[in-house]
């Protein structure tokens, strides 16, 4: 496993959000069963803003690209710890502290089926998302959930999970500062 400290500009972090926001809408389809490969595990985190809003930050992302076998990602300082091997897993403790400082602590992923067919994306609990295994396969029910009345999130019930079943061929995991990304943005 690689480890490099990078730290992304303020542009790079914006785009982050960006896309971050349009991927937790899209191939969210409630109540249609989805098998497939866990392409990506994604920690999102709620920052206060100056303004009195609240905005997501993606934090650490880890991603699968089955076709070469290589797994990549990042994580903030404030998270470290999360990364063993080519999995991301955060413990209890990680979890109170971060979600102690901040707003919330979201735990997000992207099930790919191998038939082509639309993705799901959505909320899991922690425990959920420890269990699931980058490159590995799940068989998820999405549904939505009302936020409030104007407002529904995607989540997903976990019904199965299986581990990554070859060792990826790479793992490249990057770190930067937490406060360097958030400040700039």
């Amino acid at each position: 496993m690689v480890i490099m400290e990078i730290v992304p500009s303020r542009r790079e972090v914006l785009g982050l959000i960006g896309a971050a926001s349009v991927a937790g809408l899209a191939g969210c389809s409630s109540g249609q069963t989805t098998s497939g490969t866990v392409a990506t595990k994604t920690l999102t985190i709620g920052v206060p803003t100056d303004d009195g809003t609240v905005s997501d930050v993606v934090a650490a992302v880890l991603t699968y690209e089955p076709e070469e076998r290589l797994v990549t990602g990042e994580y903030p300082d404030i998270l470290s710890g999360i990364f063993q091997g080519h999995s991301m897993a955060v413990s209890e403790q990680i979890h109170e502290r971060v979600s102690g400082q901040y707003s919330y602590v979201h735990y997000d992923t992207n099930i790919v089926p191998e038939d082509g067919s639309e993705p799901a994306n959505g909320h899991v609990s922690r425990s959920v998302f420890n269990t699931l295994s980058i490159g590995g396969t799940a068989t998820v029910d999405p549904y939505m959930k009302a936020v409030d009345e104007d407002h529904s999130v995607g989540f997903l019930r976990v019904d199965t999970t299986s581990p990554l079943e070859r060792a990826p061929n790479e793992t490249t995991v990057n770190s930067y500062s937490w406060d360097g990304r958030v400040n700039d943005a």
